[in-house]
Formats: C-alpha cells, sequence, structure tokens
C-alpha cells in the first residue's frame, strides 16, 4: 500500500494489467478526472472506456481487478485530499498574510485619524481666540474712534488762551526788585528771591520783601481776582546749623517762609483766605546746582503760582 502511494505521489500510477494511466499531478490540478474514475467500479463489461477530458483511459475487467480498483480508488482519494489540504493551507495563509495587511492599514489610517482630529481640535481652539481677539480689537478701535471724535470736537484748549492772555499782562510785573514772572502749563509763575524776602535762616519778612509783596499783591489783586493761588517755599541743600533752635530741617523753614508771603498776600487782599494754599518742598525741586553758589542762591526762593 505504501509503495503504491509512493508511486501515485511521484506522478504515474500503472495498472498491473495495464488498465489505467494518469499521473498525480493532472488528477490533483483537474479534479474532474475523479467522477469516471470512481465510476469504473460499477461497469460490468470487461472493458469499459471513459471519456475524460484530453484523453481516454480504458480499464480492463477481471477476476482480480476489483481490490486493484478498490487500492486505486484509496489512492486517489488519499491524493486528492493531500492536494485539496494543502491547496487550502496555502489560501489559508494567503488569506492570513491579506487580513494581517488589512489591520495594519487599519492601524495606520486609526492613527491618522487620531492625529488629524487633534490638529483640528488645536485648530478649532486657535481659530476661537483669535476670533475673541479680534472682537476685543474692534470694541478697542471703535472706543478710540469715540474718544478722538471727542477730542477733535472740543473748543480750543483754555491753557492756550491762558498763555496768549499771560503774555499780554506778564509785563505789570516788571521793575518790581527781586521778582520774576514767567508761565507755564500750570498758569502764572511768580518767583520772589529769598534774599529780598527772608535773612538768613529766618521766616520774617523784611521791609524790603514788604514793599515786594505789596507791589505784586496789587497786580494780583486788579488782574488775577478770584484765581487759585498756590505759594511754594524752597531752600538750598545746606543744612540748617545756626538756627538748629527753631528749624528741625529745611523743611520746617521752608514751610514757614511759604505761609509768611501767604499771610502778607491776605494782608493786602490779594486773594480769598479759601482761594490760597501753602506748602514747603524744602531742597527737592531745586532749578539751580547745588554744588555752585550761584546755584543755591538760586534755589533759595519762594514761588507764587497763580492757577489757570
Amino acid at each position: 500500500m505504501r509503495a503504491f502511494l509512493c508511486l501515485f505521489r511521484e506522478g504515474i500510477l500503472h495498472s498491473v494489467q495495464g488498465g489505467i494511466q494518469t499521473s498525480s499531478q493532472e488528477i490533483c490540478d483537474r479534479p474532474a478526472l475523479l467522477g469516471p474514475i470512481l465510476f469504473l467500479p460499477l461497469c460490468q463489461k470487461n472493458h469499459a472506456a471513459v471519456d475524460i477530458p484530453q484523453g481516454v483511459y480504458v480499464f480492463e475487467r477481471g477476476p482480480f481487478m476489483s481490490w486493484k480498483r478498490m487500492i486505486c480508488f484509496i489512492g486517489i482519494l488519499t491524493l486528492i485530499s493531500g492536494c485539496q489540504t494543502t491547496s487550502l493551507e496555502r489560501q489559508l495563509s494567503y488569506n492570513k498574510s491579506k487580513l494581517q495587511e488589512v489591520e495594519q492599514e487599519r492601524d495606520r489610517l486609526q492613527f491618522q485619524l487620531a492625529t488629524c482630529e487633534g490638529q483640528q481640535r488645536v485648530a478649532t481652539d486657535e481659530l476661537s481666540a483669535l476670533q475673541k481677539r479680534f472682537a476685543d480689537l474692534s470694541a478697542e478701535k471703535i472706543a478710540l474712534e469715540s474718544e478722538v471724535n471727542q477730542l477733535l470736537a472740543r473748543p480750543e484748549p483754555a491753557s492756550v488762551k491762558l498763555e496768549e492772555f499771560v503774555e499780554e499782562d506778564l509785563g505789570s510785573f516788571d521793575g518790581i526788585e527781586g521778582l520774576t514772572a514767567t508761565s507755564d502749563e500750570s498758569g502764572v509763575r511768580l518767583t520772589l528771591d529769598q534774599s529780598v524776602l527772608f535773612s538768613s535762616g529766618s521766616a520774617e519778612v523784611t521791609r524790603k520783601g514788604q514793599e515786594t509783596l505789596k507791589k505784586m499783591a496789587a497786580i494780583i489783586r486788579s488782574e488775577y481776582a478770584n484765581r487759585k493761588i498756590r505759594v511754594e517755599g524752597h531752600t538750598d541743600s545746606t543744612p540748617i546749623v545756626k538756627t538748629k533752635s527753631r528749624w528741625a530741617s529745611n523743611w520746617e523753614l521752608s514751610s514757614y517762609r511759604a505761609c509768611a508771603v501767604l499771610r502778607g498776600l491776605l494782608k493786602e487782599n490779594a486773594v480769598k483766605s479759601s482761594h490760597v494754599s501753602a506748602i514747603g518742598f524744602a531742597d527737592q525741586k531745586p532749578v539751580g546746582d547745588n554744588q555752585t553758589k550761584a546755584g543755591r542762591k538760586l534755589n533759595r526762593r519762594v514761588e507764587i503760582i497763580v492757577e489757570n
């Protein structure tokens, strides 16, 4: 039986009587041969001829052929079963390979989908932020345009009118000893030299200082009535030594001098008491260099600001 199967699988099956001649490869490649071969044991004639595609196969019937045919039958079944098994295994291996490729492609596409979804979320967030920023800028633009329109609609600034007025009337202060008249954004600034108003280390107005205050007060009373006035006292950076018992520092000295000038203006009715104030700055607002004698002289002063 084993010898027969070996011969059959090698490619040629020979009947003892020479009744069957075909190859195993043909049977594997042409399964249609199996039907006529299985039909042969049923033939009753001594010779049976069966038409098979591309050839005629003749079988001789004899007294000892039934078992041979049975052996052929079993061999053919074994061959066909082996061929079919091999073919199925190849098909199964191929299908597994294709399935693996499909799964890999699926995983790749899922990864790309997740990446795209993440990028879409980021882009959506950025778009929302840009839209909010655009809305904020639009609102800011509208507010700025409104502010610009309001500024353009305003009349000529009062500071310009005051500057023109001061330029015409500052000449009234000419000739007053120790007085310098200027104008700036805060109003008219009248600067009095400390040497005209006070002795060194003192806060009492001298006789010469009183004459100066009297002339200045008359001009303020006639030309700057009802204006608010601020009196500022200033010193140089030299520490208090001789009058230490009276002034703890230049802060006290500058404040008392400002108050002394304020009292002189009130005495001359140059300003209402509700419209005047006094403050001392010590050496904190110098106009000259405290390292030089000339600079220190400029810094020792009292300023009267007639506010706009």
